[in-house]
């Protein structure tokens, strides 16, 4: 696994930041199954079937499809993160006088989906209740999903200052620089010193230590 962190003193301004692009109204970071009801189940059933659209409709098909198995247990662990529009008739507005397809910026496929932005993520560590996952030491993002309709917008930004991750694990080759416009840098391990010893799983037998030449 590979990890990028950002530095201690990289900070994000997220107590006022900028709407994605095409926005208005009060667009909120929240967690996706906070309260294990109807709603949280909606969110879930939004992103599945964004995530299925969107493989059907490319031509090399899309890894987040492949991994809803992942995303659902992350759903499942209170691991998933959404933004939403609380404000919707703020949005329209905004919307409309860009010239905008207000369609595009929201999941249309259920009714939670109708005020929430199509991009969502997931990280490491549960998030406590009444807790703020940014208030949580050490999280890592792992995945960072945004509905190709609307990337460059700025949407994966504000994503990204709203978890405010230590790091993130595992980017893809394409979304490196993206990462690294973030603050994110490549983490490089230690290399392990000749004759340490270190543990793994066999499937023969349980633990068993190897030696590392």
């Amino acid at each position: 696994m590979s990890l990028w962190t950002i530095p201690d003193d990289q900070k994000y301004n997220i107590d006022d930041p900028k709407h994605p692009a095409y926005s208005g109204g009060d667009i909120q970071f929240f967690e996706c199954n906070e309260y294990n009801d109807l709603t949280g189940a909606e969110f879930i059933v939004s992103i599945l079937d964004e995530l299925r659209l969107e493989h059907a409709g490319s031509v090399s098909g899309s890894g987040f499809h492949n991994n809803r198995q992942n995303i659902i247990r992350a759903w499942h662990e209170h691991r998933l993160f959404g933004l939403r529009v609380d404000n919707s008739w703020d949005f329209y507005e905004a919307n409309k006088q860009r010239g905008g397809d207000d369609a595009a910026f929201l999941m249309p496929k259920s009714r939670v989906g109708s005020f929430v932005l199509p991009v969502f993520c997931t990280v490491d560590k549960p998030c406590p209740k009444g807790k703020s996952i940014n208030e949580i030491e050490d999280v890592a993002i792992q995945y960072l999903w945004v509905a190709q309709r609307v990337r460059g917008a700025g949407v994966g930004t504000r994503m990204v200052a709203e978890v405010f991750a230590r790091g993130v694990e595992d980017p893809l080759p394409e979304a490196e620089p993206f990462w690294r416009k973030m603050g994110y840098t490549l983490q490089t391990p230690e290399p392990e010193k000749p004759g340490k010893k270190r543990r793994r799983e066999c499937k023969q037998t349980s633990d068993v230590e190897c030696l590392i030449n």
